[in-house]
């Protein structure tokens, strides 16, 4: 007679696996983030009037006017300088945030384009629990079924949904 694994040893060996995979992924995480905490990104004017430096989220730390030239700026040319330089500094600033993260959010979307507000963020999320159930399901022995959304309601133990009783 052939022998079965014991239940609790093949979920005991996957639960290891995916909190190994947790921990590694937590582990890119805190470096990714160590990694924008030391970036700074810094755009100058074209006329070299004004410079701009930016932290690795992409936030405005410092703006500086480099000579005296801008005191005989008319005020709508100065203001258009000023918010151009910053746009630039914003632009350069997430996509070092994208070359940081090594990867795409999602196919098409990255990182920086979700700081700026490009992307919606609910599908992001979305995209991203049903990459991570997936992927996970195998592990713990399950399989997928494609056609249940990740937000979906689920039913309780009893077979009535929530928000029901």
């Amino acid at each position: 007679m052939a022998e079965t694994p014991d239940a609790r040893a093949v979920g005991k060996g996957t639960l290891e696996e995916a909190l190994a995979l947790y921990m590694e992924e937590q582990r890119k995480l805190e470096e990714f983030q160590q990694r924008l905490d030391e970036t700074t990104t810094m755009v100058e004017s074209p006329n070299k009037v004004v410079s701009a430096t930016f932290d690795g989220r992409g936030e405005l730390v410092q703006l500086s006017f480099n000579n005296t030239k801008y005191r005989t700026m008319p005020p709508s040319e100065l203001g258009a300088l000023v918010t151009e330089t910053i746009s630039r500094g914003r632009q350069q600033a997430f996509a070092t945030m994208d070359q940081l993260s090594g990867h795409q959010v999602m196919p098409g979307v990255g990182l920086g384009d979700l700081a700026q507000g490009k992307v919606d963020v609910t599908q992001v999320v979305n995209s991203m629990f049903a990459a991570s159930f997936e992927n996970l399901i195998p592990l713990l022995g399950g399989t997928a079924d494609k056609t249940e959304r990740p937000d979906a309601p689920r039913s309780r133990p009893g077979g009535t949904p929530p928000g029901t009783e």
